[in-house]
């Protein structure tokens, strides 16, 4: 038995459990009375993936969850190598940080190993790979559960309609600003991969936007929830996030698709997305600055 979730509306546990039992995926409800919450568990670990996908988009949705359209499409797809060999890194990654009774190891992974140093130390030493490598630190189940999914949705959209190489640079280009705006704005102490997924977030809102007969997008429930919880954490409702890292990853990927989209696009909608798209990284510059 694997739990894939908790909620404390009975109706909507009903229907996810429906919702499952279409999908040949065996569950029930299970009633948490110390916590006053419903429990929904699989009884196959092989449907863990399917189940999460169907319990995260329905607590999106409501009572009248249907798997929109644009999900439809994205669970047709299947998940790209160059996808899945981040995922896989990162889960390694987070592996060996629990089981490790040290972290040195992890520290290599850091944009530098301790606070208060010259900005940059040790990667204008030589140590260019940190610029990158806090992409892969994540600090808790939920944290990584949180970002790789995501990160297995959208990373696959880009990779299936642009190309493998497209993805590549993309993560390389966004991880980069992202970490390096956290870092100056917070230091080295932070993790996830969380800023790429806004920036793929970015990139696919503003596109479809620009270029509406994109063959992709998200429903407006999805990207709705996921700006709403960009501003909770920028308000410290939801603590110890990497805000920095989140801003620039969706602004940076935001001006990666006005770029991409510009001839496809009205002059207007150009002028109004580039300025969206800086404006969320200023926001989280002021509430840093207050």
């Amino acid at each position: 038995m694997i739990l894939i979730g908790e909620l404390k509306d009975i109706e909507i546990a009903k229907k996810i459990v429906e919702d499952l039992k279409r999908n040949n995926i065996d569950s029930e409800i299970r009633f948490d009375g110390q916590n006053h919450k419903y429990q929904l568990w699989i009884h196959n670990k092989e449907h863990a993936q399917k189940a999460f996908d169907t319990y995260r988009l329905a607590m999106g949705h409501g009572k009248t969850f249907e798997i929109p359209q644009e999900w439809q499409l994205i669970q047709s797809i299947p998940v790209g190598p160059l996808t899945k060999i981040f995922i896989i890194i990162s889960i390694l990654l987070f592996v060996v940080q629990k089981l490790s009774d040290t972290t040195g190891f992890i520290d290599y992974f850091r944009f530098a190993d301790r606070a208060g140093l010259p900005l940059f130390k040790e990667i204008l030493s030589g140590q260019i790979w940190r610029l990158w490598t806090p992409i892969f630190l994540h600090f808790s189940l939920v944290h990584i559960l949180f970002n790789m999914l995501w990160l297995k949705d959208l990373g696959k959209l880009l990779e299936y309609f642009h190309g493998r190489y497209f993805l590549g640079l993309f993560i390389l280009l966004t991880a980069l600003l992202s970490n390096t705006g956290q870092y100056i704005m917070h230091g080295p102490f932070f993790g996830g991969m969380s800023g790429v997924v806004y920036a793929m977030l970015g990139f696919i809102w503003t596109g479809k936007k620009l270029n509406p007969d994109l063959q992709y997008g998200l429903p407006k429930s999805d990207l709705i929830m996921m700006i709403v919880w960009f501003f909770l954490c920028a308000f410290n409702v939801i603590p110890q996030v990497a805000n920095m890292a989140h801003a620039v990853g969706l602004s940076s990927g935001m001006l990666i698709a006005v770029g991409a989209f510009y001839k496809k696009a009205k002059k207007s909608h150009i002028l109004i997305y580039s300025m969206t798209s800086i404006i969320f990284t200023l926001v989280i510059v002021l509430i840093d600055l207050i």
